[in-house]
């Protein structure tokens, strides 16, 4: 086995632990499984809204923790002057900074600011939808364009991602794919949920627009005998609770909240049927995570979910339109099966992808 000496990495997010979503769940993951490797780790993010939480921690696995104030709000979105005055200092004498999340706007000053060489995860989802946040995006994205030249290698979850970012922002030839990992094990040992009995839906994700979970709600009078979780929060669930009740489905659903990652998993194992029908992912793991439960998927019919099928080995009959009605949708619910055994990338896979492309960066700036 080749020897791998200890590397200086920061990893800078707009977000992190406590706050979850899946681009702090994917950052924690690299970064303990980088810190057992003998790597020192240092997590950069702002803070934007619990002042509580400490500027400063180590980690039980000794990742540090470095939480910088945010200023300022723009377009939902906090901005850390002191986040980028760290990077620009050396992120701690960082070999590799490892930005992460093309959408937030905090990401593109710390890319300017950046001094060591520069890996870049974008979590990129397109251009976005509507003639403002399209018009915000080709702005943006130029902005990003003219400091790309930094940035070493574009690590993509999904080659849909590659080329979806290849095409609107730019440095194709740098892009890798390394995917997301699975903790599969974590999941099997779920102790499932208590249920009522019948068929159970989960419907996982935030609750936004273009996760469409509406449509999965819309289908579900076409399915006597199926019951539907809703596994999120977010600022379209008064409409969604509304539209249950005209439906008349509501001793049916279930709003679920919040979950941590382990509550998510208990969910998953004790579904029948887990439905992802969002328009636009970059890598889809609500689908990875349903699979590697054990149950039957659903999913819109994008790139991103198509790679995730055929990264599993799993068929992908149960993928339908992005806009199918809801005599599609509950018709591929009803017909779903649980799939043969799996076999997804898990995160000891994904860290050392990743340690690669950084020794792979060191090694051409020699």
């Amino acid at each position: 086995m080749a020897e791998h000496r200890p590397l200086r990495v920061s990893l800078v997010v707009p977000r992190y632990l406590p706050h979850l979503g899946g681009i702090e769940n994917h950052v924690a993951a690299l970064a303990v499984r980088l810190a057992d490797r003998g790597h020192a780790v240092t997590v950069a993010t702002q803070v934007e809204a619990d002042v509580s939480l400490s500027r400063r921690e180590v980690d039980p696995h000794g990742v540090v923790v470095r939480r910088f104030p945010s200023v300022g709000r723009c377009r939902g979105q906090g901005l850390s002057p002191a986040l980028w005055a760290w990077v620009r200092r050396g992120a701690d004498r960082a070999e590799v900074v490892h930005l992460h999340n093309f959408h937030a706007l905090t990401t593109l000053p710390a890319l300017a600011a950046a001094r060591s060489p520069v890996v870049f995860t974008p979590h990129y989802l397109g251009p976005g939808e509507g003639v403002i946040e399209e018009l915000v995006h080709r702005g943006y994205a130029a902005a990003v364009r003219r400091v790309l030249s930094k940035v070493r290698r574009v690590v993509c979850t999904t080659p849909s991602e590659a080329a979806l970012f290849a095409r609107y922002v730019g440095a194709g030839e740098r892009c890798v794919v390394v995917p997301n990992g699975v903790d599969a094990a974590a999941i099997r040992a779920a102790q499932p949920v208590p249920t009522d009995g019948g068929r159970l839906v989960v419907a996982a994700g935030r609750l936004e627009e273009y996760k469409q979970p509406q449509r999965v709600l819309e289908a579900l009078p076409l399915l006597p005998g199926y019951r539907l979780a809703v596994a999120g929060a977010g600022p379209i669930e008064p409409t969604l609770r509304r539209r249950a009740d005209e439906l008349g489905v509501t001793d049916r659903v279930l709003f679920c909240g919040r979950l941590s990652t382990a509550e998510l998993y208990r969910w998953y194992r004790v579904a029948d049927v887990v439905v992802s029908l969002s328009r636009r992912e970059c890598f889809g793991l609500t689908v990875a995570e349903g699979l590697a439960a054990g149950a039957a998927v659903v999913a819109s019919d994008i790139g991103p979910h198509r790679d995730v099928v055929a990264l599993a080995g799993a068929p992908s009959s149960s993928l339908v339109p992005v806009d199918a009605p809801p005599s599609q949708v509950a018709a591929a619910i009803a017909a779903a099966r649980r799939p043969p055994r799996i076999a997804l990338p898990d995160w000891d896979d994904v860290t050392g992808a990743t340690q690669a492309c950084y020794e792979q960066v060191l090694r051409a700036g020699d």
